[in-house]
């Protein structure tokens, strides 16, 4: 799921004036969904869907980083993504809930760039994640969703105006589905 807050000319946005958020405006915003062929349903110990090489690649490329973007990656798991964004990102923070998966990407990517938190994505918005790194916004957020979380980190994060640049998330069909529903359609 490739979202973008770069609002589209003649387009409802998502955004509402009381900050709330629109899921019929928002899905007309989705660009792209990965899931099926480019990634495997196998859950891992943080319960992430583990990605391939070529699908990592692909993620990285639609993330359009050039080398100046702040990335908030969320759920890295063994770092498929990680490795790859740390190349095209001016900073990346990945938060990962498993202290030792956290611990192994620390350990494999010692960059000054890449800062490797161990917590619970749910614990702050983005904006408090890049508070908390000493970091201006806006940033670019990857994504790696767990089912059980990804309805409220979506909903959070699509409402932080100005401080998400882009979304680029992997969800499970479920999820997917459900997102990209209409009012009223069963999902």
């Amino acid at each position: 799921l490739l979202y973008s807050t770069t609002p589209t000319p003649g387009q409802p946005q998502p955004f509402q004036n009381d900050g709330t958020v629109r899921w019929e405006n928002l899905t007309r915003h989705t660009s792209h969904f990965f899931f099926e062929q480019a990634m495997g349903q196998t859950l891992g110990r943080s319960d992430t869907l583990e990605i391939d090489r070529n699908a990592a690649q692909r993620i990285v490329d639609a993330a359009d980083l050039d080398g100046r973007q702040t990335v908030v990656e969320v759920g890295p798991g063994e770092g498929a993504l990680t490795e790859p964004l740390a190349e095209r990102a001016a900073r990346l923070l990945a938060i990962e809930i498993d202290p030792v998966r956290a611990r192994a990407l620390s350990e494999k990517l010692p960059r000054e760039s890449v800062r490797i938190l161990v917590a619970d994505a749910l614990g702050h918005p983005i904006g408090g994640w890049l508070d908390l790194m000493g970091w201006p916004p806006p940033a670019v957020v990857v994504a790696n969703l767990p089912y059980n979380v990804a309805t409220p980190l979506l909903s959070g994060w699509a409402a932080e105006e100005g401080v998400v640049a882009r979304m680029i998330v992997m969800v499970q069909r479920e999820v997917a589905d459900r997102l990209a529903a209409r009012p009223g359609d069963p999902a």
